[in-house]
């Protein structure tokens, strides 16, 4: 237990002024690390199959958490009522089969992407545990400067 706490406190510690949301998948996923512009294609299911042909598992976090509030700002471009509504018109216009799971905790995403070899999904670094693997935004690691998904946190 002292050491998975410690390991959260690096985590923080390196960064202690950025909230940083990871984008993960699970460790087997051999997917390239991606562009910004490949991202979003993937986390708004334009883009829905991975280059092997297995269809991508999007799981969402709620649109309160912080996770999602992020990428409504940083790569959607979107309000909380926007993304409702494209989710639900590409539904009823047969773009997608099913609307993307929406899990409640970070850790609980993180567990569902580490049992699912299709799975992606953003949660906060913080969250990240063994069994998942975390991408590079545009070469980019959570931890460098210019990285796309670091916001500072509101005090």
């Amino acid at each position: 237990m002292i050491l998975l706490i410690r390991a959260r406190l690096i985590k923080v510690a390196a960064v202690a002024d950025r909230l940083l949301v990871v984008v993960i998948v699970h460790k087997e996923n051999k997917v390239a690390d991606p562009t910004l512009k490949e991202l979003r294609a993937l986390l708004l299911l334009d883009r829905q199959f991975w280059p092997d042909g297995s269809r991508v598992v999007l799981i969402r976090r709620p649109t309160t958490s912080a996770e999602e509030k992020t990428l409504l700002r940083e790569l959607y471009s979107m309000t909380e009522d926007k993304l409702r509504k494209y989710w639900t018109g590409r539904l009823f216009r047969g773009e997608i089969p099913a609307l993307p799971s929406i899990v409640r905790a970070g850790p609980a995403a993180v567990a569902a992407v580490s049992k699912d070899r299709q799975a992606i999904s953003v949660v906060l670094s913080t969250d990240v545990e063994d069994g998942v693997r975390t991408l590079s935004i545009d070469g980019k690691r959570p931890e460098d400067k210019g990285y796309p998904l670091a916001v500072k946190e509101a005090k």
